[in-house]
């Protein structure tokens, strides 16, 4: 199976460069053009698929390759829309050109996550190709409208059609980058929850007037930018959530043979401070990341104020985005918002419109299944998974809702710098290099074959 998508390296990346450049920036995805050239690439390979419209112009291509044992399955998730190449002239490649560059791909959806789609589309051709049956019934399902919440991709089909993705286990988007520990070992991060998604609208009312005689305390855009520095500064209450303790807790114990127990403790007391500062000397990257993950996050996306140049204005809108942990909802949003502007007058706070965390218990046998396959693909480095909660969110949750255990992963080349790829998807020049692709596309082919569950 290595050997033969090795031979097939050239065809695997013309493939995800063919697909990079259908545009399916969302709104409004598009992506049925999309869905029935994956269809008709993967029917000539005797793969049985279909394509099914979630609405206008929204296509949605699930594919099926029968195992051994149909009583347990597994579907491996990806989505086909992209977000908008904004700043295009920044980039130094064509957002929708697909081209390489030594040994990258460029373009939008390059990492996020056309590659994923490439890769799991490949495992399942690659199986059919080598005649070979995987152990559980294997299925493919790359939905539509993922970048705008997923309810006209997998949710929709979730609702109408639960049955063609009704699953064990799944493996989506989410997870994969390496962590380089002391010895050469390596960490991979396994997403087992994604944090919860609410927006909040903030009215801010103060006095207008005339801009020659500026000297008040009601200018509303003085007050949003008080709100803007409050918000920044505030320090939401401690929260604690055992999958996250656990993923401290392995990550450390992992990376450097650090006691994560005492490490998770520490981090989840009022010594956090401190022992983000000494991380922070350790990796930044994991201080930046430990810091999204602990916790409410809150951060100012939008803000509307003024109508003339001469007028102070009279009302600011602010929106902003805030990600929860299991167990946080709306009202928890607002009391912690309304509690960091105390003392700012005349606002008011609007949900705008909000969804859980999400997540899915760790399975030992299944956990075992992935580590026992990346060390058959990388038999002389030291591969650890650890699991980890995904500061945003993607449409895992849809599945996990019909009762599958969900995890976010796709193997990274390790020898990548986990910082620079926290911020290439949906930025400016993404890409994915070809070994991250390969090694996605192995682990993606040979798990179905030894997965022991």
């Amino acid at each position: 199976m290595v050997k033969a998508i090795d031979e097939s390296s050239s065809e695997i990346v013309s493939f995800l460069r063919s697909i990079i450049r259908f545009n399916t920036v969302n709104p409004p995805g598009n992506e049925l053009p999309l869905a029935q050239y994956i269809y008709d690439y993967m029917s000539r390979e005797g793969v049985d698929c279909e394509v099914i419209e979630s609405g206008d112009g929204r296509g949605n291509v699930i594919a099926r390759l029968p195992g051994e044992d149909d009583s347990k399955r597994l579907l491996y998730l990806s989505h086909l829309d992209v977000v908008p190449a904004v700043n295009a002239s920044l980039w130094s490649h064509d957002p929708f050109s697909g081209d390489v560059e030594g040994d990258w791909i460029y373009g939008r959806g390059a990492l996020d996550c056309k590659s994923l789609v490439t890769a799991e589309a490949f495992s399942l051709i690659m199986l059919k190709r080598l005649g070979v049956k995987p152990k559980y019934t294997l299925i493919f399902a790359s939905t539509a409208d993922e970048e705008a919440g997923g309810w006209r991709g997998i949710g929709w089909i979730v609702s109408k059609f639960p049955e063609k993705v009704k699953a064990d286990y799944v493996i989506n988007e989410g997870g994969g980058l390496a962590i380089r520990g002391r010895g050469g070992r390596v960490i991979y991060l396994v997403d087992v929850c994604e944090k919860g998604y609410c927006n909040v609208k903030i009215r801010i009312s103060g006095k207008g007037g005339h801009s020659s005689t500026p000297y008040t305390n009601g200018n509303a855009l003085y007050l949003m930018g008080l709100a803007i520095k409050r918000l920044y500064e505030y320090n939401p209450p401690m929260y604690r959530f055992s999958l996250v303790e656990e993923s401290v807790k392995r990550v450390f114990e992992g990376l450097a043979g650090l006691p994560g127990s005492i490490v998770a403790r520490m981090l989840f007391s009022p010594m956090r401070p401190l022992a983000l500062k000494v991380i922070s000397r350790f990796n930044p990257n994991i201080n930046r990341f430990l810091k999204s993950l602990m916790g409410l996050t809150i951060a100012p996306t939008i803000a509307n104020s003024g109508e003339k140049e001469n007028v102070i204005p009279s009302l600011a809108e602010l929106v902003v985005n805030c990600r929860l942990l299991p167990g946080q909802d709306d009202k928890y949003v607002l009391s912690v918002i309304r509690d960091a502007l105390s003392g700012i007058g005349g606002f008011e706070v609007e949900i705008l419109g909000w969804f859980p965390a999400s997540y899915s218990d760790i399975d030992l046998k299944f956990f075992n299944s992935m580590e026992s396959t990346l060390k058959l693909l990388m038999p002389n480095i030291d591969v650890r998974l650890a699991p980890f909660v995904m500061p945003g969110s993607s449409d895992s949750r849809f599945l996990r809702s019909l009762g599958a255990k969900v995890y976010g992963f796709s193997p990274m080349n390790p020898n990548l710098n986990y910082g620079e790829l926290m911020n290439l998807a949906h930025g400016v020049n993404e890409k994915i290099d070809v070994n991250s692709l390969l090694l996605s596309t192995k682990f993606l082919s040979v798990l179905p074959l030894i997965m022991n569950i």
